[in-house]
């Protein structure tokens, strides 16, 4: 677990994110339609924390997805994100934890997803993801 702790507070991913009218549709399909996403030309706040790499958090773990329990995310908006937008996601491996549930350990992963616009912090996402069997311990 020495490995996984020692990229408590790294920077896991960096990247930009165009809010283009085409990107907006993509987001309305992947949600059934819901609302009126490109009418509105704003991007859901429920919507925000998808932005962040979470998946390169777990792989960086070395966590399996049938390992992944159980995921509590919040978020603040500061800002709407709408159209034209260019936004700067960076995902933030904040802490992991384990605790003793009867004999199983099960393992805590805390996950910071900060999205800017020039600079500026328009959302902020904190994610803690439960972990089936807690971390891996590895060979020597």
């Amino acid at each position: 677990m020495i490995k996984q702790y020692l990229l408590v507070g790294s920077q896991i991913d960096k990247k930009h994110v165009h809010i283009t009218r085409e990107y907006l549709k993509r987001v309305q399909n992947a949600l059934d339609g819901w609302q009126t996403i490109v009418e509105n030309e704003v991007l859901p706040k429920f919507f925000l924390g998808s932005l962040g790499e979470h998946q390169k958090v777990y792989d960086s773990l070395e966590i399996r997805p049938r390992q992944q329990l159980h995921c509590r995310e919040s978020i603040v908006v500061c800002n709407e994100v709408k159209l034209g937008d260019l936004i700067e996601v960076e995902t933030i491996l904040a802490d992991i934890y384990e605790q003793q549930a009867s004999h199983n350990p099960l393992g805590f992963v805390v996950t910071d997803v900060w999205g800017r616009k020039n600079k500026t912090v328009v959302f902020h996402c904190e994610r803690i993801t439960t972990v089936r069997g807690g971390f891996s311990r590895g060979g020597t």
